[in-house]
């Protein structure tokens, strides 16, 4: 997430990752709803044959991890509801990342990223403890940066996830978690600096 592009021996000044130029409001919108109306299309289709499905269960799940955006690596904490009916359920995701700045890189600056986006999910059911699953959601993405001078800034956009894991119950009621999505904004001005990045996550699940 964090893009250095200052060269330290001819003194230019930082670019930061928010400063880019800007697109057609009207294309980013059109790109926007495509993948919206995709998504909600596909859960339709799995949610309609699920509601006959067997007894409900809900998951809470608190994980850290990593996110990773090709030139930096954020630590992560969030946690994750998930309500099935069957093997197909919905999912509310939130992740707060963060990178702090190097005080001694003369145009460094800090990093700190937020997710929160619902979706949908699909567990395979196997006769082991291990239950693989996959799944994406939307939601907001957002972007704040700061430099060694103080300056701020942030920014919103509309954005997607898709991936999938696999929990681990060791009893009844709990188990371990582990997780791999990929994030993208698809409009506002975080996709005009195509801002994509992979989040691998572990945690707790609770079973109710």
């Amino acid at each position: 997430m964090r893009r250095i592009l200052a060269d330290r021996g001819q003194g230019r000044a930082p670019r930061r990752l928010l400063d880019a130029p800007k697109l057609d409001p009207k294309s980013q919108v059109f790109g926007a709803s495509r993948v919206l109306g995709v998504l909600f299309g596909l859960g339709l289709l799995v949610a309609v044959p699920a509601a006959a499905q067997a007894q409900d269960v809900t998951y809470l799940t608190p994980f850290i991890g990593v996110s990773d955006g090709g030139d930096d690596s954020l630590f992560t904490l969030g946690g994750s509801g998930t309500f099935l009916t069957g093997p197909i359920g919905i999912e509310a995701d939130f992740g707060w990342a963060h990178s702090g700045r190097d005080d001694d890189a003369l145009f460094d600056v800090s990093s700190e990223l937020l997710t929160l986006m619902g979706g949908a999910v699909y567990v395979f059911e196997t006769p082991t403890i291990v239950e693989p699953y996959a799944g994406g959601g939307i939601g907001l993405i957002r972007l704040s940066e700061e430099d060694v001078d103080g300056d701020s800034r942030s920014a919103n956009s509309f954005g997607f996830n898709i991936g999938g894991g696999a929990n681990f119950f060791w009893s009844p009621t709990m188990g371990a978690r582990a997780d791999l999505r990929y994030f993208r904004a698809a409009s506002g001005e975080l996709s005009d600096i195509d801002l994509d990045f992979v989040r691998f996550t572990g945690g707790i699940t609770f079973k109710f």
